[in-house]
């Protein structure tokens, strides 16, 4: 179930980047101060290796996370909503029900 919900926050987020990625190249990225346009570069290639199938569950968080706080970093970059909450969801802690001693 967690593996799932992290599949698909994942997605989300790449669905919202994509998108924003989408909108700067019209909009322009070189307008931006060098210092944001590596920051930026630096977390689309963080959240691009989140994506492959490596990794353990705890590892994807903490790229995730890094991601955010790079783009939160970046002043004049506004994180899309739908790309906040899918890398909020993915980074937060789920409560799972802990097996019983039957299930163990």
């Amino acid at each position: 179930m967690m593996a799932w919900i992290t599949w698909r926050a994942v997605t989300e987020a790449e669905i919202a980047w994509t998108a924003a990625t989408e909108h700067s190249r019209k909009t322009g990225l070189d307008t931006l101060p060098a210092r944001e346009r590596k920051a930026i570069e630096q977390a689309r290639k963080l959240l691009t290796s989140a994506l492959a199938d490596g990794g353990t569950e705890h590892e994807r968080r903490r790229v995730y996370e890094h991601a955010r706080r790079l783009l939160e970093e970046a002043t004049t970059v506004t994180i899309p909503r739908q790309a906040a909450t899918a890398l909020e969801a993915a980074a937060r802690p789920s409560l799972t029900k802990s097996p019983t001693n039957d299930e163990r």
